[in-house]
């Protein structure tokens, strides 16, 4: 029920204090994932992709001029349609067992070897 001005700028005043608190830390955006409104278990839920997708352009454009890493999972969870890929969901906001793994895989790749 919150303005996507207000969710956007709270994410990066939550970032801003932790990396205020531990300065040496690496910080990692990531994006909102995306929903499908398809489905309609969560209808009040599931209809902010384009909210989503205005949050997700200020936090990677944000993160990239603090210096963050920006992880952008809502391009790799999307279907053709830009909406959340059912392989990867059974009600259209919640991730199921192949969303969680893919989103593992995704973060995996970020950390050092």
């Amino acid at each position: 029920g919150k303005d996507k001005d207000y969710v956007a700028n709270n994410i990066l005043k939550i970032v801003a204090e932790i990396k205020r608190l531990s300065p040496r830390t690496a910080i990692y955006v990531e994006s909102i994932l995306p929903v499908n409104p398809t489905f309609t278990v969560f209808k009040t839920h599931i209809d902010q992709s384009t909210s989503i997708k205005y949050v997700n352009a200020i936090l990677e454009k944000e993160a990239s001029r603090a210096g963050y890493t920006y992880i952008n999972l809502h391009r790799s969870m999307c279907d053709r349609d830009g909406y959340l890929s059912s392989k990867y969901t059974n009600d259209g906001l919640h991730l199921c067992w192949e969303g969680y793994r893919l989103w593992r895989e995704i973060l995996t790749s970020y950390i050092p070897r």
